[in-house]
């Protein structure tokens, strides 16, 4: 969890930069200065402005779901690393490996790849092999899906609850605006300065604290439940 805490950082630290610089341009009247040739002084436009608070939001948005991919990367990793087999595993991950399994025997195209699937799954499920997932075959096995622009505190805590880890006291209400906010300005529903003109700094700064803190608290959560071994029966 050492690699996820330190990329959540980084980017946890790109956008902290990017906030205070909104917030010198919005509360303090920061001004361009273009040199040269005779240091002419830019007031920056509100059209403008308008386009890095939607972009904000964005990079807010790109860290949830990072994280998220990070966090489950990580538990996946950490499991086949631990040499886990089939009955070493908690119900839940049992039911979501052989769920995994038997996509990848469907999606087979052709015999020979169908049948090194099911032997691979076998292998798995009588203990001759230990856990070996991806998280594509892991996701797209689940209702989840591919959970592309689809994260909120909701849907990552039904994610979460695959691999038998609790987040329910864990609430971040902003991440449902962040999210749609993301969706709207990805698909063309709404241009970015139509967007941010809708949001004060002060929006801004709470669904960054607030979003960044319930990343951090996902970290933590995960390196627990990682340390305790919550994944063994």
């Amino acid at each position: 969890m050492i690699t996820v805490r330190h990329n959540f950082l980084k980017q946890k630290e790109e956008i902290d930069l990017f906030f205070n610089f909104l917030d010198e341009i919005i509360n303090h009247d920061a001004r361009l200065i273009i040199d040269p040739p005779a240091n002419t002084i830019k007031t920056i436009k509100v059209e403008t402005i308008a386009v890095m608070k939607s972009s904000f939001i964005l990079m807010l948005y790109n860290c949830v779901e990072s994280t998220v991919v990070n966090c489950l990367r990580a538990i996946l990793r950490v499991i086949e690393g631990d040499g886990c087999k089939y009955n070493d595993l908690i119900d839940e991950l049992q039911i979501a490996s052989l769920a995994a399994y038997d996509y990848n025997v469907k999606k087979c195209e052709s015999k020979d790849e169908k049948n090194k699937s099911l032997k691979q799954q076998i292998d798995f499920q009588t203990g001759l092999s230990v856990f070996h997932l991806d998280l594509r075959s892991l996701m797209s096995s689940s209702s989840q899906g591919n959970f592309s622009g689809s994260l909120d505190a909701k849907e990552i805590r039904k994610i979460f609850s695959l691999l038998a880890l609790d987040l329910s006291t864990m609430r971040c209400d902003e991440l449902v605006q962040v999210k749609n906010c993301r969706n709207k300005l990805a698909h063309g529903e709404v241009s970015f300065e139509d967007y941010g003109r809708n949001y004060s700094i002060q929006y801004l700064q709470v669904s960054k604290d607030h979003t960044l803190t319930y990343l951090n608290d996902l970290i933590s959560n995960v390196d627990k439940y990682l340390t305790l071994k919550d994944y063994r029966r």
